[in-house]
């Protein structure tokens, strides 16, 4: 599923989710634990992973409306692929969110590289 668009505010612009995306990977959440999660998971997996803190960074009209497009609640988190598709969510933030996270982008990096190497 391709990350859905969202209106939100980022440097006192109005933007789209989406212009985030599309550089990397992206971990977007309200919840400043997945910070460190993605610290975490770029140093096991060796893979870059931007943390946009819903609310902080890109700031929609209503966080609820980000809960609902993505799939989450307040202390959840979405990793969204370079290509802009949906790699892994967590509804609500797991007993320990950097390894968790770090297993997903472990898990959807090998997928990209198969699917790749098949000429997927």
């Amino acid at each position: 599923m391709r990350a859905p668009h969202l209106a939100v505010r980022v440097d006192g612009a109005e933007r789209s989710t989406l212009d985030v995306f599309q550089r990397g990977w992206v971990l977007l959440a309200e919840d400043e634990r997945w910070s460190g999660a993605a610290a975490q998971a770029v140093e096991e997996q060796g893979i870059a992973v931007e943390f946009v803190r819903i609310g902080a960074d890109a700031r929609p009209g209503d966080p609820g409306v980000f809960r609902a497009a993505y799939g989450v609640a307040a202390d959840g988190a979405s990793l969204v692929r370079p290509d802009g598709y949906i790699a892994w969510r967590a509804a609500t933030a797991p007993d320990d969110p950097g390894a968790a996270l770090s297993d997903a982008i472990g898990a959807a990096a090998s997928s990209s590289a198969r699917a790749a190497a098949l000429g997927a």
